[in-house]
């Protein structure tokens, strides 16, 4: 087990690519001082109000959208634990999207000057952050990828699998199972497709005995099965490291 087991989930998320000093730690386990608990439903960003400050996902899951102006929803992106609400509130005024929880939230709120302080005094953790973004970006192509090329099928199966990689990287998923608090209705705007068609597809998932659903979770019973029918390629979630250019150069700070 990671000797950050028990940190924070943006903590266990960074580790997986770069060995954080205890003093790392510290600085980021204080982003986390002051959390506080959001009921399912609450709005945390507003697509167009300016940023106020970026938040972490400690506990719960939230959900990135725009809507569109004859009510049309197109979710962008699940935020899950250790994931970052805002990452450039410091450097972007107005929001281009909103955000809003799924589930209980607990979020933890930190200023644009505070994030700046930390990666003036502490560069290390700055790299590790554009990491985190970075990796975001991946997920987004991805998701952009699945909207528009995968049929119903793959994209439900390959955005199941996307989100048990995930909760696995920060210890909140099991080897093949999860929680899975979405409605279809949700699934259905995160796929471009309508809720009964996402009602079929998640029928025939089960019928061919690629998933198992069962008040609220899921499990993949065959994940390498799963992985060849959705053509799901996990190499864009799966870096453990930096590149060694980039690790040669934070050793010597």
């Amino acid at each position: 087990m990671s000797r950050f087991a028990a940190s924070s989930p943006l903590v266990r998320k960074l580790s997986a690519v770069a060995d954080l000093s205890n003093d790392e730690v510290a600085r980021l386990e204080d982003l986390h001082r002051h959390p506080r608990t959001l009921p399912p439903g609450s709005e945390l960003v507003a697509e167009g109000d300016r940023h106020e400050a970026s938040m972490i996902v400690v506990e719960g899951w939230a959900y990135r959208y725009k809507v569109l102006s004859n009510g049309r929803q197109q979710v962008i992106n699940f935020l899950l634990p250790g994931d970052i609400v805002g990452p450039f509130a410091s450097v972007i005024d107005v929001a281009d999207h909103s955000v809003a929880a799924i589930t209980s939230l607990r979020i933890a709120t930190f200023e644009p000057a505070s994030i700046l302080e930390l990666f003036a005094t502490c560069p290390r953790i700055g790299v590790l952050y554009g990491w985190a973004v970075g990796r975001d970006e991946a997920i987004l192509s991805e998701q952009v990828v699945r909207v528009g090329r995968r049929s119903a099928f793959e994209r439900t199966a390959h955005l199941l699998l996307e989100l048990l990689r995930r909760l696995q990287h920060v210890n909140a998923a099991g080897v093949q199972s999860f929680e899975l608090p979405l409605t279809q209705d949700l699934l259905a705007d995160a796929l471009g497709l309508s809720t009964v068609h996402v009602n079929r597809t998640l029928r025939r998932l089960r019928d061919e005995g690629l998933l198992v659903l069962s008040r609220g979770w899921v499990r993949i019973p065959d994940i390498e099965r799963l992985q060849q029918a959705a053509e799901f390629t996990p190499d864009y979630l799966e870096q453990d490291s930096l590149p060694e250019e980039t690790q040669a150069e934070l050793d010597k700070l």
